[in-house]
């Protein structure tokens, strides 16, 4: 009897600590938004990650332009640019900052 009644004071003890834990606030890619906010890349830094891949200056290229999107449930900073007749884009991951794609095509 008096195991049974610990089990269930275990069990539920277990119970309640875990959805509580579970109620906090997230994003809707699971991210808490105290923690997103602290490790979100920035337009800027996006865009530098983006051009020191192609090999690029910012001087160098026309067009720049990055834009914030949830892919999949995947925060990432879409980003384009111009250079000699090529265009290059980029998705890169807004929390990692991990190029998820990148295309490089002649412009026409």
């Amino acid at each position: 009897m008096r195991i049974r009644l610990f089990a269930s004071v275990v069990i539920a003890a277990l119970l309640m600590t875990g959805g509580a834990a579970a109620a906090g606030p997230v994003t809707e890619y699971g991210v808490h938004p105290a923690r997103e906010q602290q490790t979100t890349l920035t337009k800027e830094e996006a865009e530098a990650i983006a051009l020191n891949h192609a090999g690029l200056q910012e001087s160098q290229v026309k067009g720049l332009r990055a834009e914030y999107d949830v892919d999949d449930r995947i925060p990432e900073w879409e980003v384009e640019f111009y250079c000699d007749g090529m265009e290059y884009e980029y998705e890169i991951h807004a929390i990692k900052g991990n190029i998820l794609f990148c295309d490089k095509e002649r412009d026409d």
